[in-house]
């Protein structure tokens, strides 16, 4: 019971830190996206507004003026008095279409807190907090077949589901030989989510049905990443980097509702039980990323990352509660994960004394995504282009990251839901030196 109590605190202290706003339009479902009903749900692109704006790069950038937490070895990259945080915001528009339907919905939530500080030398301590999954749907229809229509009159149908995942991380991270660097995070995973399925008869003389499952989850886990930089010559430098995260298993308890509804009385049947004592054991997946990126002195920097994750095994797919069906009788199973991503930024002058634009850093990035399941045997795919800058404000490297995610998911075939949207993420970006011994003479 302790664990439950703690686990909801995390929930309500993280959600207090970005709060979720949805709007809806005409259509048959009402939430800001319908493929969250499966498994743990969208699994959110990962980093700041600084990665989103580079199309989710990170595993080997190496930049000075930015925390980046996508990969372990990375914080390293910094001036050795530096002490840095990053907190990102993010605003997500979305256009639904199903056959004839449409749907528009509105997200605003807490992208990113990320603090970095120097421990020693080459030494780097970093800790975080970011969403890992989240969820968030409401979809219903009517019962069109019509023999069972003429036996016990209209039904009713609908699913609905809120929730989310965090990922705390704490890591160090140290550069040896000024190339080579290496790191590691530990990750504590917590959150909750609700999934609720109604059947309403609107004939009094049927009792309806409303089955819920209330789950409360817990996971450690830890990552590793290492890179390498060199120089060529006096203008170029490359830096390869990889970073593997362990597989770990969800712990926590689940509660499963089963109510009998009329207009006058209701009867429940609820059971609880632990989610460490299900067999198979629920997981979440591991992953293993790799990145190449170039370098031309201060002003140009090119980035590709490929990530793999394989949720096979994860059990979701066979665990009530988890393996949700839709209204139309549609499974979902669990695949590999893949994602290509590529980045780019140009930074005109960084010193100029003149003009303050030819100080700010552009962006321009792809991606593209296999995601973790399959509907009906059907590979939902996701891709997009970002786009964003930093804007430098004050003195050292304090900045205002703007990045735009302008994208597409799912399609319009075998009566699937297609997505387009367009996510706006801020970033605020503070930089200051500490530790530094005044000298007189």
């Amino acid at each position: 019971m302790s664990k439950r109590i703690l686990v909801r605190l995390l929930c309500v202290a993280a959600l207090s830190l970005g709060s979720l706003v949805s709007g809806a339009q005409s259509g048959t479902f009402s939430a800001y996206t319908p493929y969250s009903t499966f498994g743990m749900g969208d699994i959110n692109l990962p980093g700041s507004a600084y990665n989103k704006s580079m199309g989710g790069v990170g595993i080997a950038a190496r930049n000075r003026k930015f925390i980046n937490a996508l990969n372990p070895a990375a914080v390293s990259a910094r001036d050795s008095l530096s002490v840095m945080a990053d907190l990102s915001l993010f605003y997500t528009y979305k256009l639904l279409q199903q056959g004839a339907n449409y749907n528009v919905n509105h997200l605003f939530n807490l992208g990113n807190i990320a603090v970095s500080l120097p421990v020693y030398r080459s030494l780097t301590a970093v800790v975080g907090i970011t969403p890992f999954s989240s969820m968030g749907y409401k979809y219903s229809t009517m019962e069109e077949r019509e023999d069972i229509i003429g036996k016990v009159g209209n039904i009713s149908y609908s699913n609905v589901g809120q929730g989310s995942l965090y990922q705390v991380y704490a890591g160090l991270a140290a550069t040896f030989w000024d190339k080579f660097s290496i790191g590691a995070q530990y990750l504590f995973y917590f959150g909750s989510s609700e999934k609720t399925y109604t059947q309403t008869f609107l004939q009094q003389s049927y009792r309806g049905l409303l089955d819920s499952y209330e789950t409360y989850m817990t996971a450690s886990s830890a990552k590793f990443g290492l890179q390498f930089e060199q120089n060529i010559g006096k203008d170029f430098s490359f830096c390869i980097g990889g970073t593997y995260r362990l597989k770990t298993n969800l712990n926590g308890n689940m509660e499963r509702r089963l109510y009998a509804m009329d207009s006058s009385s209701g009867s429940v049947d609820s059971d609880e039980y632990s989610l460490s004592e299900l067999s198979p054991r629920i997981n979440i997946a591991s992953e293993i990323g790799a990145g190449l990126s170039l370098n031309f002195l201060d002003k140009w920097k090119f980035e590709f990352d490929y990530t793999m994750s394989d949720w096979t095994g994860s059990a979701l797919d066979k665990t009530p509660g988890f393996a949700v069906r839709t209204l139309e009788g549609k499974e979902f199973t669990n695949t590999v994960m893949q994602s290509f991503r590529f980045g780019m930024e140009w930074t005109p002058n960084r010193n100029d004394v003149r003009y303050y634009f030819k100080r700010a850093s552009y962006r321009l990035g792809a991606y593209y995504n296999n995601e973790y399941y399959k509907i009906d045997g059907t590979g939902i795919v996701s891709y997009g282009i970002t786009l964003g800058t930093t804007l430098p404000i004050f003195r050292w490297s304090n900045g205002l990251t703007v990045a735009a995610d302008l994208g597409r998911r799912g399609s319009l075939k075998d009566n699937l839901v297609l997505e387009r949207y367009a996510s706006i993420s801020l970033g605020f970006n503070l930089y200051d030196i500490w530790f530094r011994k005044p000298k007189y003479e």
